[in-house]
């Protein structure tokens, strides 16, 4: 019993750094856009 239990506190924290991991991709990925627009668009 005990090891379900740390098993499903590993996997609810592989969760989060799931979750924190798409978070920054995603934040890069915004920034990238707006630093560097693609050829033949304009910034806004």
């Amino acid at each position: 019993m005990l090891d379900g239990a740390k098993i499903e506190s590993d996997v609810g924290r592989l969760k989060i750094l799931h979750a924190s991991h798409l978070s920054r991709r995603y934040a890069l990925e915004d920034k990238i856009l707006k630093e560097y627009p693609p050829p033949g668009r304009s910034s806004g």
